[in-house]
């Protein structure tokens, strides 16, 4: 026997864990966004590495269509087999899943195509392992000052998205079971009312995490 912890179906209305056979699902149209995490340290990917060291921008994207998850993201998931690119984008550079560049680029209204050659690195997922990112909101320091770790996930695909995936252990089996496995536990960020915490440096005490002061307009947020 143990005593722990895992993310569950949960009813805010009820206070009470849900089961499978209780809940109904409806179909709705979900926000959808690009949320750029900023890489600061990528020892084994040395290109990437040489434009940090000379004070270039380069970022991690990951696409959601559960954005109230980033204010408990702890980590970055890349699949080690995938192939990425690093993509010169207006001004910075850009970590995208090689399958998913045109369809990601496109969200942004930028066809890499019809633009002409581009400077692009090519890696294998692998080369992302010992990476370092940070959160978007990393200014608010505490636990959004922490390092953002990129982790090998077999559960990363090239099916939709980017081809990174970020982890928030509070919200998702396989981001809780991953992050559990690298060291990295919940915060119990969420109160049994669906409403982050009073003392949570982003959003706490402003409503249901599915918060329209959060859910924006569907593009990219960097």
């Amino acid at each position: 026997l143990y005593r722990g912890a895992k993310p569950v179906m949960w009813s805010p209305v009820e206070k009470t864990a849900l089961a499978e056979a209780e809940v109904e699902y409806e179909d709705v149209v979900s926000t959808q966004i690009d949320v750029a995490f900023e890489i600061v340290e990528a020892p084994n990917a040395p290109g990437i590495q040489a434009f940090i060291d000379a004070g270039e921008k380069v970022y991690a994207v990951i696409w959601t269509t559960t954005p109230w998850t980033i204010p408990v993201n702890q980590a970055l998931a890349y699949g080690p087999n995938v192939s990425y690119d690093v993509v010169p984008f207006n001004g910075a550079r850009y970590l995208i899943a090689r399958d998913l560049q045109a369809a990601t680029m496109k969200r942004w209204g930028f066809d890499p195509t019809a633009d002409g050659p581009q400077d692009i690195l090519q890696y294998r997922g692998e080369a992302l392992a010992g990476a370092v990112a940070r959160h978007p909101m990393h200014h608010l320091g505490g636990f959004f000052a922490r390092p953002r770790r990129f982790l090998p996930g077999e559960f990363v695909t090239t099916d939709a998205g980017t081809g990174l995936v970020h982890m928030a252990p509070d919200h998702g089996e396989d981001d809780f079971l991953l992050c559990k496995a690298h060291g990295i536990d919940p915060v119990f960020a969420v109160d049994g009312a669906g409403m982050y915490r009073a003392d949570w440096l982003w959003l706490g005490g402003q409503g249901s995490v599915i918060n329209k002061k959060f859910v924006a307009s569907d593009g990219p947020i960097c």
